[in-house]
């Protein structure tokens, strides 16, 4: 993975300056430095954003905890969750870690079919899921009282302060560059990472 060695703020003054937009420059950084609300800050968060979820291995794995106890639970994962590690959600079952699999999300529904004959749904300790988004499916309805859990993910990249080094996830992007239009104003310019 490269090694960025630029702020964020020398980066976007780099594109400013390759850029060579009047009122881009002086909306962005006026008196000489990026200022906050800066329209480039924001090109650059959405390409960081972009490439992460491209390369989502390249970013940070972190974990998150808490406790489940419906089949479906909606906004499950962390709000800056790209994907998960794989078979990286992990139950406490009765003072024993068990690492669930993923599975494709095909292969719950089926399985929770199963699980729900009769219309009474069963449930047991879960040994399956899959991820739709946020979403989180799994093969059995959790018994009662749930279980306690620790996922690990890949995560979003904060918003770089100007001082900030960002990581850029992936050998592919080495530079940055604007491309703009100039006869239509800052709003058709965007950072592209090469």
């Amino acid at each position: 993975m490269p090694q960025n060695r630029l702020t964020r703020d020398n980066i976007l003054i780099q594109a400013l300056d390759m850029a060579d937009l009047p009122e881009l420059d002086q909306n962005d950084r006026p008196a000489g430095t990026i200022v906050a609300g800066a329209i480039s800050a924001n090109w650059l968060q959405r390409a960081l954003d972009e490439m992460h979820q491209e390369f989502p291995w390249a970013g940070t794995v972190t974990s998150a905890t808490g406790s489940v106890t419906t089949l479906n639970p909606t906004l499950f994962a962390p709000a800056d969750f790209i994907l998960d590690v794989r078979n990286g959600l992990w139950l406490d079952v009765g003072g024993a870690t068990k690492a669930l699999i993923r599975r494709n999300f095909q292969d719950i529904l089926n399985y929770q079919v199963v699980n729900d004959q009769g219309g009474t749904p069963a449930t047991g300790e879960p040994s399956l899921y899959a991820f739709r988004n946020r979403t989180l499916s799994l093969d059995i309805t959790p018994q009662a009282g749930g279980y306690t859990y620790t996922l690990w993910y890949y995560q979003l990249p904060a918003v770089p302060t100007a001082a900030v080094i960002p990581n850029f996830p992936s050998d592919l992007c080495s530079w940055t560059s604007p491309t703009c239009e100039p006869w239509s104003g800052p709003g058709r310019c965007r950072l592209e990472l090469r």
